[in-house]
Parts: structure tokens; C-alpha cells; sequence
């Protein structure tokens, strides 16, 4: 009796431990099952459904007129003389059923209102899972590795795990520079615009299971060109599969039931997410890495130190890059109302709350950063702390005036500010089209829809999608009247644009996307099918020969829409 009496707690002890620790041991989809049991047990708001509530025509449950389904190709039957309107329609679609609310296995949910859950997208991985140092295989035991929302993070008594990533992965996935202009963009409460990436599992796959996540794989499409370099072979990422409607010009070898798809996504952090916040964003949590302002410390230059924070952050941005079999590349911007006015000097508001515009600013230049390296974290909200620079590009000397100085932030020691918030405005107004099917969509939602508060910006596609490489035919789609096809999302994008008539466009960025050189080879570029994420790829010896965004940075000021 004594011997059992002993032995049951003990062991019983032993069983907790090893259900722990196995956690981060087991395959990811034996760990990924202990997570959902363990959420769906201390988690109840984000249960799992049953299983014929996650059948996805169960997700049109609440609302007959949503649908969690992301769509293949757009429906031309929706409005077959206007290209527009359906490709925007099929941006929308494509926007709601990302965005529908998750279970803890990536799985639609049936309400669409659920304003807790993660969302089907923050399932998707990061390419910094996927293309790692030295062209290393990303896969454990023969999976790539999960990635679980903060929603599903594992609870162990009372206290909180951080955020799980199943993942190997190397790189912090959350970033504070916009990628085209490498500054950052301080929102009006003073904190760092995040952004991240994600890449679909369709696209991961292929690019797994051709082994393009290593430069050196990619390698043989550069050995592959023609002896006079005037043709290289052709470089697909997968598309989605073809349907009756299409007439399937686009050059795609493979398909599947949906095609690649790139998000890129912008969160402002909050201080804490209010119950109003909550009506009108989708909110969650991230976890990243920053280089702290280490005010204890007394060196020369910028003293800093590397921690990992969690903050609240709520979603204002939503880029989405689709590849279709009907249209080839479609490109879709999103965001939310409250981000920045329209730029009209005689109309500019007076008054008003946005998240990257204050009316009552008037000494700082619009859409202009002031901010130079280092940046910094601050242990106090707001948090972004950077170094400065004045509008003509001077740095600050001792000489400029008070005023000067106070304009573009609260002076700290070592050359530090804390910066004042951008002023964001919208040189490329929204088009009537997009105007016309925001109201559309919101229509179809219920009235307390947190996103109602979201709008389509607009959207992209090739005119000569069949032949994507034939540069006499790639103008952007569709035309507008005085800005040639301009396309930018401003809590992405804010300081690259512009209103002149040869603005830039999506189409114009990714027009230079190439696949990474390894240093051993002489060969012409090769284009990436539009995607910058390719040149992550890493060489066994040394990292790719160039980042996406020096690539554009060098064509930027001289580019043309193609």
C-alpha cells in the first residue's frame, strides 16, 4: 500500500513532465495535435468546431453571401463587359476568406463576425522559415515546420508560453522598414509600422519540393541559358487550375486547386487593444526581436542591446499578390479608412483622428521620413526611438533653430529622438470602381463587420498576362485617366509616392524581381515570375548577391510603368 501510495504521485509527476517537454521533441503534427487539445481545453473562446462546421460550405452560415473558400480565378460571369469590376470583385473574395476566422488547425470557423480567433492567413508560413542561411532544407523529419498563431499558444497553468513558432527558422519575420525606401514609418502615436510576410502552402510546397529554397539549386536556370544569352529558360511559380470560363493563356506548367499567393500585411502597435479598438480592427499580438535602448549603459555611439517584445498590434494594411490561370498575376491592396486623407491642400481635414496623418501638424513635410539609423526600442510607449535628419538631408549641426528640432522630435542623448509621427497622405486617390464595390462588399456583411472599416484600394493585372515577359506588353491594368495604373497602399508603401503621370505601381516594382546569382556565375538575370522572394534563396557559401530592395532601388527613380 505504501509503495503505491508513493508511487502513483510520482509517476503521474513523470507523465506531466513528459507531456511537456515532448512538445518540442515531437514531429510538428504530434505537437501541433497537443496544442489544439490543450487550446480547445483551456481556450474555450477559440474551441474547435466540429468537424462538418469546418467544411467550408458550412462557413456561409452566418452570412449565405460570404464564403471562406479563397477563390481559383475571378468570375467573369459576374460582370463579363467590365475586367474591373470582376477581378475587383475576386480581390474582395480572395480578402474575406484569408481573413476568415480560424481554428487552432488552420481551419475555417463558421462565424465570420469572430473577432478572437486568428485568421487563415496567420496559418501561412514566412519565408524566413523556408529560405534559411546556406540553402539549408527547411524541413524537420520530412514537414516543414507550423507556424502557431498567437491565439493558440499553449497555456500551462496559469502562466503563458510566448507565441510557439514549430519552426527553425532564421531571421526575425516582423520588420520596421517599409521595402522599397528601408525607412521606417512611425504611426501618430510614435511606434514603428510593423510589417511581415507570408507565402501560401501551395507556393511553400513547390518550392520545397523543387529544392528552391537554395540558390545553388537555382543555379541550373542560369546554365540552362541559350549560348547568346538571349533566352532564358522560363521560371513558373505554380498556378491555380484551370476553369471552364478561361480561355487559359497564361503560361503556367503547374496547377493546383488554388495558385501562388504573397501577403504582405502592416499592423500599428497599440498600447492596449480597448473595446473599440476592437469594434473597428482586427486585433492580435507580436513577438519579435528589436535592439533596445540601453539607457544604463554609458558608451560611445548608440548603446543598445537585443531583446524580444510582445505588443499588441492591430491590422492596417493587406497586400495580397494571387497567380491565376485566367489573368496570370492579379495584385490587390487593402486598408483601413482611418489610415491617411486623400492629398487635396484646399480639402486636407482640419480635424480628425487617422492613423498616419495629424491635421494639426503643419510643420512636417508630407510623406517624407525624417528618421535615420539607428533604430531603436524604447521601454516606454510609444517606443520608437532613431536617429534624424533635416528635409534638405543635412544632419542637425548645433545651428538649426529650437524649432527646427522640435518639428521632427524630442531630442535625446547621442544623437537619438523620439521621433514625430509621420504625415501620410494619399497622393493616388481611390478609384470610383474600388469605391463602388467597398460598397458592394460591405453590403454582403453584417453591420458590426469589423471590416467594413477595411477598403479595397485598388487592384492590378497584366494587359499581355499571356506573354508576361514581353515588356512592349506590360502595362499595368487597369489604365487610369492621369496616373498611368499608379497602385501604392501607404501604410506599405508611403514613401514612394507620387502623382505625376509616371508613378509607381506594383506592376513596376516586381517587374524587377530576379532569382539570386551565386558568385560563381555570369549569366543575365533571370526573372522570378514577379516574386521577390525567391532572391532570399541562399548560396551553401554565401547569401544571395542582392536583397529585393537594393534591386529596386536601382531602377526606382528612372522606372516606367511597363
Amino acid at each position: 500500500m505504501r509503495f503505491t501510495q508513493g508511487f502513483y504521485p510520482i509517476f503521474g509527476l513523470f507523465l506531466i513532465f513528459v507531456l511537456v517537454c515532448s512538445l518540442f521533441v515531437l514531429p510538428t503534427q504530434k505537437a501541433q495535435a497537443l496544442i489544439d487539445d490543450r487550446v480547445k481545453t483551456q481556450n474555450p473562446s477559440i474551441e474547435n468546431p466540429t468537424k462538418d462546421a469546418q467544411a467550408p460550405n458550412n462557413c456561409q452560415q452566418l452570412k449565405p453571401t460570404l464564403s471562406c473558400t479563397i477563390p481559383a480565378n475571378p468570375n467573369r460571369a459576374i460582370s463579363p463587359k467590365n475586367t474591373e469590376n470582376y477581378i475587383g470583385d475576386f480581390a474582395w473574395q480572395t480578402f474575406v476568406a484569408l481573413n476568415w476566422p480560424a481554428d487552432c488547425k488552420g481551419l475555417p470557423k463558421p462565424n465570420y463576425d469572430d473577432r478572437e480567433s486568428p485568421r487563415v492567413w496567420e496559418f501561412y508560413n514566412y519565408p524566413e522559415n523556408i529560405f534559411l542561411n546556406e540553402g539549408k532544407d527547411p524541413r524537420n523529419e520530412g514537414e516543414v515546420p507550423s507556424i502557431v498563431p498567437p491565439q493558440c499558444k499553449v497555456a500551462i497553468s496559469d502562466e503563458q508560453l510566448t507565441p510557439i513558432h514549430l519552426t527553425e527558422g532564421e531571421g526575425d519575420p516582423i520588420n520596421i522598414l517599409m521595402a522599397a525606401s528601408r525607412k521606417p514609418l512611425i504611426d501618430q502615436s510614435g511606434n514603428y509600422v510593423l510589417n511581415e510576410i507570408r507565402i501560401n502552402p501551395i507556393e511553400v510546397k513547390q518550392i520545397v519540393d523543387k529544392g528552391w529554397y537554395s540558390a545553388d539549386n537555382l543555379k541550373n536556370f542560369f546554365e540552362q541559358q541559350a549560348p547568346s544569352l538571349e533566352k532564358a529558360p522560363l521560371f513558373e511559380l505554380v498556378c491555380s487550375e484551370k476553369i471552364d470560363q478561361t480561355e487559359n493563356k497564361y503560361p503556367c506548367s503547374e496547377k493546383k486547386e488554388e495558385g501562388a499567393i504573397e501577403i504582405k500585411a502592416a499592423w500599428k502597435i497599440l498600447k492596449e487593444p480597448t473595446e473599440e479598438i476592437k469594434s473597428q480592427y482586427y486585433t492580435t499580438t507580436r513577438t519579435f526581436s528589436v535592439n533596445s535602448l540601453n539607457k544604463e549603459a554609458d558608451l560611445q555611439g548608440y548603446p543598445s542591446k537585443k531583446v524580444t517584445v510582445t505588443v499588441p498590434v492591430a491590422l492596417i494594411g493587406f497586400h495580397i499578390v494571387q497567380k491565376t490561370s485566367d489573368r496570370g498575376w492579379i495584385w490587390s491592396t487593402f486598408e483601413h479608412k482611418d489610415n491617411a486623407p486623400d492629398d487635396d491642400d484646399d480639402k486636407l481635414p482640419k480635424s480628425g483622428h487617422y492613423n498616419l496623418y495629424n491635421p494639426n501638424n503643419k510643420c512636417l513635410k508630407k510623406n517624407y521620413s525624417y528618421t535615420e539609423n539607428p533604430y531603436l526600442w524604447d521601454d516606454q510607449f510609444p517606443y520608437a526611438v532613431t536617429g534624424y535628419k533635416l528635409q534638405e538631408k543635412n544632419n542637425l549641426t548645433g545651428q538649426e533653430s529650437q524649432a527646427e528640432i522640435d518639428c521632427i522630435g524630442t531630442l535625446l542623448s547621442h544623437g537619438l529622438i523620439k521621433p514625430t509621427p509621420s504625415q501620410i497622405t494619399r497622393l493616388v486617390p481611390i478609384t470610383e470602381a474600388a469605391k463602388n464595390l467597398n460598397k458592394k462588399w460591405y453590403d454582403k456583411m453584417s453591420a458590426s463587420s469589423i471590416w467594413r472599416h477595411y477598403q479595397l484600394i485598388g487592384i492590378q493585372w497584366l494587359q499581355g498576362y499571356e506573354t508576361p515577359y514581353d515588356k512592349n506588353l506590360r502595362t499595368p491594368q487597369p489604365m487610369q485617366a492621369a496616373n498611368l495604373s499608379q497602385l501604392v497602399n501607404v501604410s506599405l508603401e508611403p514613401f514612394i509616392q507620387t502623382n505625376q503621370e509616371n508613378g509607381k505601381s506594383c506592376i513596376t516594382c516586381h517587374t524587377f524581381a530576379k532569382l539570386p546569382k551565386t558568385p560563381n556565375l555570369n549569366a543575365i538575370p533571370i526573372e522570378s515570375d514577379f516574386s521577390f522572394l525567391l532572391n532570399n534563396a541562399k548560396s551553401t557559401n554565401v547569401t544571395s548577391v542582392s536583397s529585393d530592395s537594393d534591386l529596386f532601388k536601382m531602377k526606382l527613380e528612372n522606372s516606367q510603368p511597363y
